[in-house]
């Protein structure tokens, strides 16, 4: 079993075995942020702090029939996984619970709230549990801007929940997946999956597959050469004879503003990407900054 599922149930366990959805996400929230390296990462959502790999995590464990198939996070097997901790999460989920045990779901949500602004300022009942100065103190950690700028983003080395906690702290309001195959090994990367959470988190996923590099054409590259020369053939004949999505990808930029073009590799000179980056800036009418995130 992977560690960090066995971090979930050994803080379920220690709250007695069942916890409410959102109050399992605030506890589980606050025992990351004591950790050195977390074992999950966090988005602004709904009721606040959220991780969807978290949720991807439990129901998998729905499936092996650990939790319980219900809406709530509820341990039905009898082992003890506080026992299989690192000691520094046992002595974090110790002193997590001596703190917080005591704490109904309300006060869970305004500690947050209130102590981790940015999380609760996508929150949908943000009015129902904080004061006006507390709110106004939200307001300030969302990122309110209005500038225009393209980006490039490579979710190599990144989680689902990091990945798209970069497009909400840059405002990203449309993702263009140029990526032939849209499919990933890695969770919530795959077209699907990813157009839905993206979407949850109003941002919207247009996939241009005529932009992407045959899968193929990537499994020999070993050496700078091979890559300068795939990037090449490319530049000469894949960018040519698709000019109509550069346009497309022109046109939302001109209605949105803030959009960003993905593929898998983080450094963006080592995804085709940025060919595409290079022939917009080449069009006369372009002179808008161009970001890689």
């Amino acid at each position: 079993m992977y560690y960090r599922r066995k971090v979930l149930l050994a803080l379920l366990q220690t709250w007695g075995g069942i916890l409410s959805n959102i109050s399992f996400q605030k506890i589980l929230f606050l025992f990351c942020q004591e950790q050195e390296k977390p074992s999950y990462t966090f988005v602004p959502y709904k009721y606040g702090c959220f991780s969807f790999q978290s949720y991807a995590d439990r129901r998998a464990l729905v499936y092996y029939n650990v939790l319980a198939n219900d809406n709530s996070w509820h341990k039905i097997d009898n082992k003890d996984y506080y026992s299989e901790l690192e000691m520094s999460d046992k002595k974090i989920l110790y002193n997590l619970y001596d703190k917080y045990k005591n704490f109904s779901q309300k006060d869970l949500i305004q500690h947050v709230y209130i102590h981790y602004p940015y999380y609760a300022t996508n929150s949908e009942i943000l009015y129902d549990h904080l004061t006006e100065t507390e709110i106004n103190a939200v307001i300030k950690n969302k990122n309110l801007t209005s500038c225009s700028f393209l980006a490039t983003i490579g979710y190599e080395g990144l989680s689902i929940d990091e990945y798209l906690n970069k497009l909400l702290c840059n405002n990203i309001e449309v993702i263009f997946d140029v990526r032939k195959n849209p499919v990933s090994m890695k969770f919530g990367f795959s077209k699907q999956i990813l157009k839905k959470y993206l979407n949850k988190l109003d941002i919207a996923y247009i996939h241009i597959p005529q932009l992407g590099i045959e899968s193929n054409k990537r499994k020999n590259l070993k050496c700078e050469n091979d890559f300068h020369l795939l990037f090449k053939e490319y530049e000469e004949k894949v960018i040519p004879t698709n000019t109509q999505y550069i346009n497309k990808i022109i046109e939302a930029f001109n209605k949105y503003n803030r959009i960003a073009l993905m593929c898998f590799e983080s450094y963006h000179l080592s995804c085709h990407r940025h060919k595409i980056i290079e022939a917009i800036v080449k069009l006369p009418s372009w002179s808008n900054k161009i970001l890689h995130l």
